[in-house]
């Protein structure tokens, strides 16, 4: 678990990510700090992607995966949207009208 995180340095990192994400090169670790594993989740929730996939690709179980978008949720306060079976990180600095 992660403890005392900047959640809002979390939520401008994102934002910058997000205004880049068709120029993003994966790395081993992630603009949040994870690596792996969790890096890999990271950077395939940039995009969309489903339970299926994520676990796919990150080699984790469905419970860890689910754990690791709680914890994105919680400890980093991104904005996660689950639409039509597609998780996908959302920005959250947008301002709603």
């Amino acid at each position: 678990m992660t403890r005392y995180r900047d959640i809002s340095s979390d939520k401008r990192k994102t934002s910058e990510i997000l205004k880049k994400k068709n120029l993003i090169v994966k790395t081993e670790k992630s603009w949040l700090d994870h690596t792996k594993k969790g890096a890999i989740i990271d950077f395939e929730l940039i995009k969309g992607s489903s339970l299926e996939n994520l676990v796919k690709k990150s080699g984790r179980k469905k419970n860890s995966v689910e754990a690791h978008i709680y914890h994105l949720r919680k400890e980093h306060g991104i904005n996660i949207s689950y639409k039509n079976g597609i998780y996908k990180i959302m920005n959250s600095e947008t301002k709603k009208i």
